[in-house]
């Protein structure tokens, strides 16, 4: 369970900053992001006297809203989003407040879906050479060829063992980042393979299942950490501090590493693992079109696996996919969702852009 932060607020809205983030977190929300920018939002009014009027005007609110230099589109929208609840939280008390209109997000680079061969190469690099380039230290930042230390082997050793089923975890079962990297050994089910992701997107807990070659493996990886006498809560425990949980940064650096060791350099694309999550929805979808099943029936449980809120959040993954066969693109044309002059998915905004403010 996450650490609940507390944050002092100052300004002429703090008691109902305050009794917002209250109501949150007694709804169930650990709201540690979003109280840290209302922190910041309050900090804000505090250094601008004329906006700290204990009211949410739209002076005030539009003010917020503005577009900084060193800011991206979607850091803005981040930073609106809590004060935008806030507004209505305190509308929902009778007290007259601005609500944001919601802005038009960045756009996201489109994600390269890695063909089946290309994993296939890839996991039996993992398996047989990787682990080697790992044991000699070459993905260190250190470029001073001293001799490793044991302790620098011991935790070097966690990672050929961790390593291989992360990667796998995150292909077979399409989880975001730190899903993965924060599973509590606990929460798996070992006799269906039934897990409990906690805390995701969103606050939200939900279950998936993991396939049950990809369990053997899990057990597996833990029976050779137990060797290594890593004791842990965490399915991926951190070798160097066991109490966390392995860092979802540095996987990230591994996979890209890995992968362009694997096709030397020549790969016309690099994956992220995000783009694995990408890459599990669309093989689901062509298994699915495969088989003859209706794609109307079966998205709303692959929305339901992925956490998504509703089923127009899975609709939109193949807007940032690069290539998508000719059964899925009919599929979504015929829902309206797809064009043939575009790649895939394209959400409305709304009819204010704000973007450039």
């Amino acid at each position: 369970m996450s650490r609940v932060v507390q944050y002092k607020y100052h300004s002429m809205l703090a008691s109902h900053i305050e009794a917002f983030v209250k109501e949150k977190r007694a709804s169930g929300f650990i709201y540690n992001n979003e109280a840290k920018f209302l922190r910041n939002f309050d900090s804000w009014l505090i250094e601008n006297p004329a906006y700290n009027i204990g009211l949410l005007s739209k002076e005030v609110v539009l003010a917020w809203l503005k577009k900084r230099k060193t800011e991206s589109i979607n850091s803005r929208n981040y930073r609106v989003a809590p004060v935008r609840l806030l507004a209505k939280y305190m509308l929902s008390i009778g007290i007259d407040s601005y609500v944001a209109p919601k802005c038009k997000k960045e756009p996201r680079d489109l994600h390269y879906v890695p063909s089946i061969d290309e994993f296939k190469q890839f996991f039996l690099y993992i398996d047989t050479d990787f682990s080697d380039f790992i044991m000699q230290g070459s993905c260190s930042n250190n470029k001073r060829s001293r001799k490793p230390s044991l302790h620098q082997l011991y935790l070097r050793s966690a990672l050929v063992v961790e390593l291989p089923v992360i990667f796998r975890l995150y292909y077979c079962l399409g989880l975001r980042l730190n899903e993965a990297t924060s599973i509590k050994t606990c929460n798996i089910d070992f006799k269906t393979g039934k897990l409990l992701l906690e805390q995701t997107k969103g606050d939200k807990h939900r279950y998936v299942f993991i396939p049950k070659d990809m369990l053997s493996l899990v057990k597996r990886m833990l029976t050779k950490l137990l060797e290594l006498k890593i004791f842990s809560d965490w399915l991926f425990p951190s070798a160097n501090n066991p109490a966390k949980h392995i860092n979802g940064v540095n996987v990230s650096q591994y996979f890209r590493t890995a992968w362009i060791k694997c096709f030397n350099n020549n790969s016309k694309h690099t994956p992220t693992i995000r783009g694995l999550r990408h890459a599990f929805v669309v093989f689901r979808i062509t298994i699915w079109l495969t088989e003859g099943k209706d794609l109307n029936v079966m998205i709303p449980y692959l929305s339901r696996h992925l956490g998504h809120a509703t089923v127009n959040e899975t609709y939109t993954y193949f807007q940032q996919v690069k290539h998508l066969c000719p059964a899925v693109k009919q599929f979504l044309e015929q829902k309206q969702l797809f064009t043939k002059d575009s790649y895939g998915y394209h959400a409305p905004y709304e009819k204010e852009d704000l973007s450039t403010n």
